[in-house]
C-alpha cells in the first residue's frame, strides 16, 4: 500500500511537471485580402468576429489589406498573445483591447465601397501569399474577400477563360514579371464570395476566374477553399 502511495505521488508529481513545462501556444498568421474595386454595401457580416478569434487561437497576429484600383492601398495589423499560465482574469485582459482593434478594422475594411475602373487581384495575392510565406507562424491563412475577376493590365478574365491560360501567363510574366503564385509557402487559402443578391451572371463569371485561379493554385501547391463567409 505504501509503495502504491508513493507510486501515485510520483505520478502526480511528474503530470503537474509536464503541465508547467507546456510550451507557448500554436501562432496562427491571418491576412483578410479585402477586394475594394465593386460597389456593394457593408459586408462585416462575412468575418464574424468569433471567427477571427476561433482562427487564431491565443496566439497570433491579424492582418487587413485593402485592395483598391490596382494596388494595396492600405494595411493595418492587430496582435494576440495570451501569457503564460492564461486564466480567465488574463484572457479577458488580454482580449479587450484585441477585440476592439479587431471590430474597428473590420469596420474600415469591410464598409461600402464604389465600383473602380480597374481591378487588379493577381499582385495582391502574390505579394499576401509571399508576405505569409516569411512568417515563422506554425499556421498561415489568407482569406480572399474577392470576386477573383482580373481586370487590369496583368489579364482580363471577363473576357478569356482557363483554356488561354498559356495567353494569360504571358501577360502576367510581360506586365508585372509574374506569372505564378510562390511555391512551397505552407499557406492556406479561402475565398470569400459575396453576392447579396444572388446574381447569376455574376456568380458565373465568379466560377469562370476561378477555373483559372484552380490553375494557379495547383501548380503551386496552395489547398484553397470557397466559402459563404468565414
Amino acid at each position: 500500500m505504501k509503495n502504491l502511495m508513493i507510486f501515485l505521488l510520483s505520478l502526480m508529481a511528474l503530470t503537474s511537471a509536464c503541465s508547467s513545462n507546456k510550451g507557448p501556444d500554436p501562432s496562427t498568421n491571418v491576412t483578410f485580402l479585402i477586394d475594394n474595386t465593386e460597389k456593394c454595401g457593408s459586408r462585416d457580416t462575412l468575418i464574424p468576429t468569433q471567427s477571427v478569434v476561433d482562427l487564431i487561437g491565443y496566439n497570433g497576429k491579424v492582418t487587413f489589406r485593402q485592395v483598391n484600383q490596382v494596388s494595396l492601398n492600405t494595411e493595418s495589423s492587430v496582435s494576440l498573445k495570451m501569457p503564460a499560465g492564461k486564466t480567465r482574469l488574463k484572457i479577458k485582459k488580454v482580449n479587450k483591447p484585441f477585440l476592439k482593434k479587431l471590430n474597428a478594422l473590420r469596420m474600415t475594411y469591410l464598409g461600402p465601397t464604389e465600383k473602380a475602373k480597374k481591378s487588379s487581384i493577381w499582385e495582391p495575392v502574390c505579394e499576401s501569399i509571399e508576405d505569409l510565406k516569411k512568417s515563422d507562424a506554425d499556421s498561415k491563412v489568407l482569406v480572399i474577400v474577392s470576386d477573383m475577376i482580373e481586370f487590369s493590365s496583368n489579364g482580363d478574365f471577363y473576357h478569356t477563360s482557363v483554356e488561354d491560360i498559356k495567353k494569360i501567363k504571358e501577360k502576367m510574366r510581360k506586365n508585372c514579371g509574374i506569372n505564378e503564385l510562390p511555391k512551397e509557402s505552407d499557406v492556406s487559402v479561402k475565398i470569400i464570395f459575396y453576392n447579396p443578391t444572388g446574381d447569376t451572371e455574376y456568380e458565373e463569371r465568379f466560377k469562370k476566374s476561378m477555373k483559372i485561379w484552380a490553375v494557379f493554385f495547383e501548380e503551386a501547391g496552395i489547398d484553397y477553399e470557397v466559402k459563404a463567409n468565414l
